[in-house]
């Protein structure tokens, strides 16, 4: 089973963009595969969902990473204070994909308001928000593997194959599944 440490590096091995946007780019790009987890469960599309949290996990992977920490701590964070409705499952998959939608935009929003409040500077204070949010999100995706029936290590080790196969083709960049 991979560790969520080896699944960051590796995933970070085929990371494109800008450096000095990188926490922009990562959050973004996580709430755009949220967006599209969203449309593969609606149209109860078991295998994309599948495929779309994968690339949920390479986001969070690379939030964690911006944010200068491993994904296992991000994976523990408090875990002590996790609303007390986060101590099961959710009854069902419309929720978690509810929840998981909130705590996208949940980080979405603490990174607008640093970009309007604070001249884009994310203070430690804002970093903290969006590693709590990180963290429930990572709890949300897991408990949607349990739901189909899955584990994260096989989603994020199907996502790594992926990845490592548009990586030998030079096919990273690009839009669309079937690159």
């Amino acid at each position: 089973m991979i560790t969520w440490n080896e699944y960051q590096q590796q995933a970070l091995t085929t990371a494109i963009y800008p450096l000095s946007r990188e926490l922009d780019y990562t959050i973004l790009g996580l709430c755009s595969e949220v967006g599209e987890l969203g449309t593969a469960y609606f149209t109860t599309m078991p295998d994309e969902v599948l495929a779309e949290l994968g690339d949920c996990f390479w986001y969070a992977a690379a939030i964690a990473d911006a944010l200068k920490l491993p994904l296992q701590t991000v994976a523990t964070f408090r875990e002590e204070t996790v609303h007390p409705l986060f101590s099961i499952y959710p009854s069902g998959n419309m929720a978690i994909m509810l929840q998981i939608v909130a705590e996208a935009s949940a980080m979405a929003g603490i990174l607008k308001k640093a970009i309007r409040d604070n001249e884009g500077f994310v203070e430690q204070a804002h970093k903290d928000k969006i590693t709590f949010h990180l963290f429930r999100l990572l709890w949300l995706m897991d408990a949607l593997c349990h739901k189909y029936e899955t584990t994260r290590y096989a989603v994020m080790s199907a996502n790594l194959n992926k990845l490592a196969d548009r990586k030998a083709r030079g096919v990273l960049q690009g839009s669309g599944d079937h690159r």
